[in-house]
């Protein structure tokens, strides 16, 4: 006779009325082994098929990650849109870093410019959170944003090669992995020094190198992420916070969040009960405060 599963080790979502926490009590990934990781390939004495070797094992990890389909990866989503977009920010010359764009994208009233980075910040965050079936809507719009920028064609094909890997992988949503690491160091072996580039016809020699790079960079954020979603999710069952388990789940879906955007019938009561929601974690260690502002403060995991 087949046993009944074990419910207690399932990643559960909670339903808007659901107070209990959203994360799976004891599913935490594991780091990669130290034989997959940033210094395999060429640029470590290996070969082509090393690099592709590791990265395929490396690929395999962070599909089981995905397919968990675990609340928190709406942070991961979100994060590595930002920092796609900061690394983007530097080719296009454009004066923003994290704590910019999140600003422009967190305070911005409705209707009003975020600026050309802001403007880049919503487009990637719409490519990382539409179903892979419609996020190439996004492409053409991007397009258009960087219309006459040098490096318009390589951010676009960056995203196509992240497009290409969602499809062939067949993943509910794209990730951005590829825009956010073209600039490491490590990607620039020989004394030229010179990074890979995804519009140039040398990329297929280093595309294995690159993607090991960005899928090991994501898989260890992944990992961090998994880590603090599940300290988080039991300081705030320890609460007495009414509807705690919505507010964590707002907390969970984006890379950050305002008290104030959690108030309403899809989070919690008030303003007052968002923000001492927000402290009360923030003291404890298990939420991050990503502004040091009295107020407009900025929460994330």
């Amino acid at each position: 006779m087949i046993p009944p599963p074990d419910r207690r080790r399932r990643t559960r979502v909670a339903n808007p009325g659901d107070d209990r926490d959203v994360v799976a009590s004891t599913l935490i990934p594991q780091p990669l082994p130290r034989w997959v990781g940033y210094g395999a390939g060429p640029s470590a004495g290996g070969g082509a098929r090393d690099a592709a070797f590791a990265a395929g094992a490396a690929l395999l990890s962070l599909d089981q990650i995905v397919r968990t389909q675990a609340p928190w990866l709406g942070v991961l989503r979100a994060r590595l849109a930002l920092k796609a977009t900061s690394v983007a920010a530097r080719l296009l010359r454009l004066k923003a870093d994290a704590a910019a764009l999140r600003d422009a994208e967190h305070l911005t009233r409705s209707g009003d410019d975020p600026g050309p980075a802001g403007r880049l910040h919503r487009l990637l965050r719409q490519f990382a959170s539409r179903p892979t079936r419609h996020a190439g809507e996004v492409l053409p719009m991007l397009e258009a944003e960087l219309r006459g920028a040098p490096v318009a064609a390589e951010l676009v094909s960056l995203l196509e090669a992240d497009l290409a890997l969602a499809q062939k992988l067949g993943w509910t949503t794209p990730l951005l992995l590829h825009a956010g690491i073209v600039l490491e160091p490590a990607l620039r072996p020989g004394p030229e020094g010179r990074r890979p580039r995804a519009d140039r016809p040398d990329w297929s020699a280093v595309c294995d190198q690159v993607l090991l790079f960005a899928v090991s960079a994501c898989h260890a954020e992944a990992v961090t992420l998994a880590r603090r979603a599940a300290a988080l999710a039991v300081a705030a069952r320890r609460l007495r916070t009414r509807d705690q388990g919505r507010g964590l789940a707002l907390v969970l879906a984006d890379d950050a969040i305002a008290p104030w955007r959690m108030v309403g019938r899809a989070g919690l009561g008030s303003d007052r009960a968002a923000r001492r929601f927000c402290e009360t974690l923030a003291s404890q260690g298990v939420l991050k405060r990503l502004t040091d502002r009295p107020t407009f403060r900025l929460y994330g995991l």
